[in-house]
Order: C-alpha cells, then sequence, then structure tokens
C-alpha cells in the first residue's frame, strides 16, 4: 500500500505502508519509555526507536513532472491506441501488437517551448510557471521486435470554421465525434527500445542527481526534438539531457549544419552550453525565407503518420519525412554556407 501526497511543484511524495507501520511503532516505544522505571530498558528502548527512525530517513527523490502516475484516461482508450497502431505496423511492418506489448508506465508528458533559452538562466519555479496553462500531450513508447512505435496523443479538440472548410461531411462527423477524446496526432517507428524515463533515472543516477524535477521538452530548436530538463531552485544547478536529434542518426545533421551540433548521448549539459547552439540555430534560421522551410520539424522516422483526415481522405496520411529532410537540408546550406565563419566563432568563445 502507498499513501500519496501531492507536492507544492506538482509532483507526488510516497509514503509507504512500511513506513507508517513504523512511525507507529516508534510511537509506542516512547510511550513504553515514559513508563520504564528501569533506566537500562529505557535506553535500551531509546537505542531502539532511533534505529527505526533512521530506516524510515526519507530518500530525497527526482520527481519525472506530469508522469509520476498512468492517466487512467489514456488506458481507457487501449482498444482505439491498438487499431491505430496496427494499423500503421500491418502496412510498414507486416506486424502488429497487443495489449500485453503496452506498458504505459514509459508514457510521459511532453511540454513544448519555444522560448526557454531567451533568459540567463531557468530553475525549478520557472518550469513551473511556463507549464501552468499547457494543454496536455503524452509520448507512448511501443516496443515491437527491434523497433518502437512512438504515438503522440492528444486530447481532440472542436474543428474550427476554417478546419471546416478543408475536409469533407463525413470527415467533419468523424472528428466531432472524437472531440474531448485522447487521438494520437502522430506516430512513427523508431529504431531500437525507447524508454525515455528508463534513461533519464539511469543518467540522474549515475550522477548522483536527487531532489530535482525532469521535465520532457519539445520544440528547444529546429534540431532538438526532445530534452529533459533537470532542475531545482538554484539556476546553476539546471541541466539538460537530449534525448532526440533530428537527422543525428542518419548523418544528415551533419550535412546540413556547418557548425558541430550532434551532442553526446547520456551527457548533461549546462543551460549555457545549449543556449549558444539554441542561438546560434536561431541567426541561422533568420536568414531562411518562409516558404523555403516546408522540411523543417520532420522528424526522422521510417514513417510518421496522423489520425486527422483531410481532403476528403479518411485514410492515414503517410508524411515523407525523407523529402522534408531533403528540403530542409537544400535551404539550410546555402545559408550555411555564408554563416560558416560567423557560427564557430559563437561557438569557440564559448
Amino acid at each position: 500500500m502507498e499513501i500519496k501526497k501531492v507536492t507544492e511543484s506538482g509532483g507526488l511524495s510516497i509514503l509507504s505502508a512500511h513506513n507508517l507501520n513504523a512511525i507507529v511503532i516508534v510511537r509506542q516505544l516512547l510511550l513504553r519509555i515514559e513508563r520504564k522505571k528501569n533506566m537500562k530498558s529505557k535506553i535500551f528502548a531509546i537505542l531502539t526507536a532511533c534505529l527505526i527512525l533512521l530506516n524510515c530517513t526519507p530518500v530525497f527523490a527526482n520527481t519525472i513532472v506530469g508522469s509520476e502516475t498512468v492517466d487512467e484516461t489514456v488506458v481507457e482508450r487501449e482498444d482505439y491506441i491498438l487499431n491505430s497502431v496496427n494499423s500503421m505496423l500491418e502496412i510498414e511492418l507486416k506486424n502488429s501488437i497487443n495489449s500485453n506489448d503496452i506498458d504505459y508506465n514509459k508514457m510521459i508528458r511532453r511540454f513544448h517551448f519555444t522560448n526557454l533559452f531567451e533568459s540567463e538562466g531557468l530553475n525549478q519555479s520557472q518550469m513551473k510557471e511556463y507549464t501552468e496553462n499547457q494543454d496536455v500531450v503524452y509520448l507512448l513508447p511501443i516496443p515491437c521486435d527491434d523497433v518502437t512505435v512512438l504515438s503522440t496523443l492528444e486530447i481532440r479538440k472542436p474543428l474550427t470554421d476554417e478546419d471546416k472548410k478543408h475536409l469533407s461531411e463525413d470527415d467533419i462527423e468523424f472528428v466531432q465525434e472524437q472531440v474531448g477524446k485522447w487521438f494520437i496526432s502522430v506516430k512513427g517507428i523508431r529504431p531500437g527500445n525507447i524508454d525515455y524515463k528508463n534513461t533519464v533515472e539511469t543518467v540522474l543516477e549515475k550522477n548522483n542527481i536527487k531532489n530535482s524535477e525532469v521535465y520532457f521538452v519539445g520544440g528547444i530548436c529546429s534540431h532538438i526534438s526532445l530534452a529533459a530538463i533537470i532542475c531545482n531552485d538554484n539556476p546553476e544547478d539546471t541541466r539538460i539531457l537530449v534525448l532526440e536529434q533530428y537527422g543525428a542518426e542518419t548523418g544528415t545533421l551533419e550535412e546540413t549544419f556547418d557548425y558541430q551540433v550532434i551532442l553526446e548521448k547520456d551527457k548533461l549539459y549546462t543551460y549555457d552550453e545549449i543556449k549558444t547552439i539554441v542561438d546560434a540555430d536561431k541567426e541561422v534560421y533568420e536568414n531562411i525565407p518562409e516558404d523555403s522551410i516546408g522540411g523543417i520539424g520532420a522528424p526522422v522516422q521510417t514513417s510518421v503518420t496522423s489520425d486527422t483526415p483531410a481532403n476528403d481522405n479518411n485514410k492515414i496520411i503517410i508524411i515523407s519525412a525523407v523529402s522534408g529532410a531533403a528540403v530542409l537540408a537544400v535551404a539550410i546550406a546555402a545559408v550555411c554556407v555564408i554563416k560558416k565563419k560567423k557560427t564557430l566563432k559563437v561557438l569557440d568563445e564559448n
């Protein structure tokens, strides 16, 4: 049995039944001490109480914000999740998954920011303020043989008048029936077995980091698609673990950018180190015409699909990530040739 208490940070502190029983025992011992007349018996009782209390010393655990417990409303959509994921797997890999393959404890809440690195630092209080009013978005990794299906889950919102202009009557009816329910906005196939929680927990333990909050964040810059922000009240302690980079696995990242941006896995970066990369990235993109950035943000996956109907088509839309990456490479390469010296200078100074 566990008793869960919501903390000020929005996380959970867990008090086990074992600890509760220990507290009761200590209380009983203290009452007995008062009744003891023999000094040796009193000393023995006091030492016993001290040992029990030492055994119950609290561990300063880290909190993965938004992912402390499983959201049961997502579990209730399991049939839908299975149908959606299998509709892609059957086409792409001639394979399928079942309910035993889904581990909801691996599901994480992803926050989205584009302005985290515009200040001089970042701490726990700032992150709490930034995330207070964000819509809930989950990433659910599901293993399938030697790959992982990564699904983004969001709550379906009502269609706007502009949305309805681009959909058929059947599509509009389909979406309206799903309003207020979890749906998969994007799903893709990634190589290997992905478990973001386990990756972060391993790094935290390796670096002896305790009593911190962890936020999974997307949208940091054009080529960092997912990172873990690890912070406490002291901005100088903030560390960033980069979990996903567009093009890092395929080598297209090195060909696209004129500075070394492939970040080491399992390495914790400081706020200033990531800020340097984000600032350089922004400078490059400011010089690219808007009509040439069609491929930005396309994840490098075997396939990327959406459950959102469009243009009179209820079938799954398969987006070509390779084509998007090619457009992105051509657009940025032209600017990078001009900016090469300047960007390298910025990185060298830091």
